[in-house]
């Protein structure tokens, strides 16, 4: 394939030189995000917080609610997976110096953002 080949084709940027999958950590720690947010919002709709409620609710929620399961499931792993790909973004930041010069607020924000999740 020709490097013009892109241009050719219709499209008007082309990613060049050190993009790779570390590049989209900090997407996929933001989708992620969506993902918990989306079912915390459909766990809301059933889960009782109270002391006597919430083993009944989450029962409930596990065996008679359609896709229950998936739910939860989703929920679980949405949060690990969020804040591992978290650390392994903060990592690459690291590692390449995206902390110095003038991405130093960039940097500060996301350190206090990795605080914020994991509180």
């Amino acid at each position: 394939m020709r490097a013009d080949a892109p241009r050719e084709a219709g499209c008007t940027w082309v990613l060049r030189g050190r993009v790779g999958l570390a590049h989209v950590l900090g997407g996929l720690a933001l989708f992620f995000f969506g993902v918990e947010v989306l079912t915390g919002v459909l766990l809301l709709a059933y889960y009782r917080p109270s002391v006597g409620e919430a083993q009944r609710s989450v029962a409930l929620i596990a065996d008679e609610v359609s896709f229950g399961w998936l739910v939860r499931a989703g929920h679980a792993w949405g949060a690990d997976l969020l804040v591992g790909f978290t650390l392994l973004h903060l990592a690459r930041a690291y590692c390449s110096h995206a902390y110095a010069g003038p991405r130093r607020w960039t940097w500060l924000s996301g350190v206090f953002l990795l605080v914020v999740l994991l509180t």
